[in-house]
C-alpha cells in the first residue's frame, strides 16, 4: 500500500500545478543548501502527520482485478509555501493560490483541502526569496484492497514518518 502522506502530497502538488498557470508545484521544501530557482514561482507542499479515524469497511468498487474498501478517514496536517523572486509577483500569485484552495478538487482525487489565513514572510527578501505560507489540512479516505468483494478479516498497518521516528499502528478486524 502506498504511503498516504506521500500520495496526498503528490496529488496536491499536481492539482496546484494544473490549477494555477505560471506556477511550478512540488512535494517537499526546497533544499536550503542550494540556490532557489525562482524564474517561475514555486509552490512547495509539505505534509506532516496523519490522524486516522477508523470506520466500518465499505466497498467502494473494483480497481483492476482487486476490490477497494474504505476503512478510515485521514486528516493530514501540512503547510503550503509560495516562493517568488519579487514581492510584486508574490502579491500577484497569492490570490490565485487562495482561489485554488477554495475551488473544488476533482472528485476522483478523494482529497478535500482546507486552508487557514496565510502568513507573508519577507525575511529572505535580501536573497531574492519572497514567501507566503498557508497551513492546511488534507482529508482523504484510507483504503485497503482485497481479492474478494466480501471481507472476513482485515489487517491494516499505518506507518507515519515523523522527523527521524516512524510511528506504526496496526488494526485487525
Amino acid at each position: 500500500m502506498a504511503d498516504p502522506i506521500t500520495a496526498a502530497g503528490d496529488a496536491i502538488a499536481a492539482y496546484f500545478q494544473d490549477a494555477v498557470a505560471g506556477l511550478t508545484a512540488r512535494r517537499g521544501w526546497p533544499e536550503t543548501d542550494q540556490a532557489l530557482d525562482l524564474t517561475q514561482p514555486l509552490l512547495a507542499v509539505e505534509l506532516a502527520s496523519a490522524d486516522p479515524t477508523w470506520v466500518a469497511p465499505r466497498l467502494l468498487g473494483k480497481v483492476g482485478d482487486r476490490w477497494m474498501w474504505r476503512i478510515g478517514w485521514l486528516s493530514i496536517q501540512g503547510q503550503i509555501d509560495l516562493w517568488t523572486a519579487y514581492r510584486a509577483k508574490r502579491e500577484e500569485m497569492a490570490p490565485l493560490i487562495e482561489a485554488a484552495f477554495h475551488n473544488i478538487l476533482p472528485t476522483q482525487t478523494g482529497l478535500f483541502l482546507d486552508s487557514t489565513t496565510p502568513e507573508a514572510d519577507g525575511d529572505s527578501a535580501n536573497k531574492g526569496e519572497w514567501r507566503q505560507t498557508w497551513d492546511c489540512t488534507v482529508s482523504t479516505y484510507q483504503v485497503a484492497f482485497s481479492d474478494h468483494p466480501t471481507l472476513s478479516s482485515l489487517n491494516l498497518t499505518l506507518s507515519t514518518q515523523l522527523s527521524s521516528e516512524t510511528v506504526t499502528e496496526t488494526v485487525s478486524t
